[in-house]
């Protein structure tokens, strides 16, 4: 067939690793991408204090993490 490529010539590539691994392992995969989602979807309720110092006062205020 032309234009197919033998796969023995990809082993040593890291993407080709990478996806032997993620087959392999796919619920290791899917609950760790979970958990990194779900983390990362937590640092979205951080709000920063200083958010409400803008605009009033000194702005580098020993006191700017109680604004």
């Amino acid at each position: 067939m032309e234009g197919t490529t033998d796969p023995s010539v990809l082993e040593d590539r890291l993407y080709y690793k990478i996806g032997s691994f993620v087959y392999d392992n796919a619920k290791v995969v899917l609950v760790a991408t979970l958990l990194l989602g779900v983390g990362l979807a937590g640092l979205i309720t951080l709000e920063p204090k200083y958010i409400e110092g803008f605009g009033e006062g000194d702005l580098e205020s020993v006191h700017g993490w109680d604004a």
